[in-house]
């Protein structure tokens, strides 16, 4: 088994949340390296966290993957292990955060409800000195994540489970409606640029694109209506003008040239954008071309 974790949590990387958990599985296992995926989802955020893990842990080499946004720690919600068919683990609550990522490493194989008095007895830790439930994060599923980069077998740390009943969350929002595409902001990065949930590839086969542009409704298509072009970079879109690309990880994205294009939106993740073919309009000219600053447009465009 790699001795690889992977770990992600809306801890924040302020209290020493994080690294308590690291101390615990270092302590555990300490050739162990451990990968910090993100811990600035936020709180509660078990969506987006399922999101970011399923986007990134198939990047890497087989490994455990440890991941905690559990708004339900305390509450009889599972404490699970899954076994991929690519050989990854992931370690985590049962609410939706590990079954994508489960998903794109191969789908699950085998499946473990944790029982925290099984994972301290294998980890040698005896009774918590804090008696507390409250952070399963460093007291469970960090020593079951350290446990599982040796040769310790799953089931020794809890009774297997039917993974087909596993908790997912719910599916990213793209809706077709008579050739037009109403889809949901899934993410908007510390640069202003608004990814939706649809896969990029959906606008072609389609032909919303079939012009070039694209037009853009905010309030599910009752709100203002903006033009983006279809450009493949940033540096294509003039200053204040509206881009649509494929974004890094195939999504359509809304983008602008070194400007937030969710202000111009005036948009928030959830938020609903509608999608439809635009006209078609002859490309811009850089600032400097004389017939642009003179006579208007060139014969062949009229």
């Amino acid at each position: 088994m790699s001795n690889t974790v992977t770990f992600l949590s809306d801890f924040g990387l302020s209290g020493g949340n994080v690294a308590a958990c690291e101390l615990v599985m270092t302590r555990l296992a300490p050739s162990a390296r451990i990968l910090h995926l993100d811990h600035h989802i936020a709180p509660g955020d078990v969506r987006a966290g399922a999101r970011v893990l399923a986007r990134l842990a198939p990047l890497g080499p087989v490994a455990v993957h440890l991941a905690v946004i559990d708004p339900g720690v305390g509450s009889d919600r599972l404490a699970v292990a899954l076994h991929t068919k690519r050989g990854d683990f992931l370690v985590g609550p049962d609410n939706g955060l590990l079954l994508a990522a489960a998903q794109a490493l191969g789908g699950v194989s085998t499946a473990w409800s944790l029982d925290a008095e099984r994972v301290r007895r294998q980890a040698e830790l005896g009774d918590s000195p804090f008696g507390a439930r409250t952070f399963d994060g460093r007291d469970l599923f960090s020593p079951a994540a350290a446990l599982l980069t040796g040769e310790l077998p799953g089931s020794l740390l809890g009774e297997p489970v039917d993974f087909k009943e596993l908790k997912s969350t719910e599916a990213d929002r793209v809706e077709w409606v008579n050739e037009r595409l109403a889809t949901e902001v899934v993410e908007i990065d510390r640069f202003g640029n608004v990814a939706l949930a649809a896969p990029f590839p959906d606008l072609e086969e389609r032909g919303l694109l079939a012009t070039g542009n694209l037009e853009v409704r905010t309030a599910g298509g009752l709100g203002d209506c903006r033009t983006a072009r279809r450009v493949r970079s940033f540096h294509e879109l003039l200053t204040g003008e509206l881009g649509v690309l494929s974004d890094s990880w195939g999504r359509v994205a809304l983008v602008m040239n070194a400007e937030p294009a969710d202000e111009f939106l005036g948009v928030e993740e959830g938020v609903f954008l509608t999608l439809d073919r635009g006209a078609r309009k002859p490309p811009p000219l850089p600032e400097d071309e004389e017939v642009h600053r003179n006579q208007g447009f060139p014969q062949e465009w009229e």
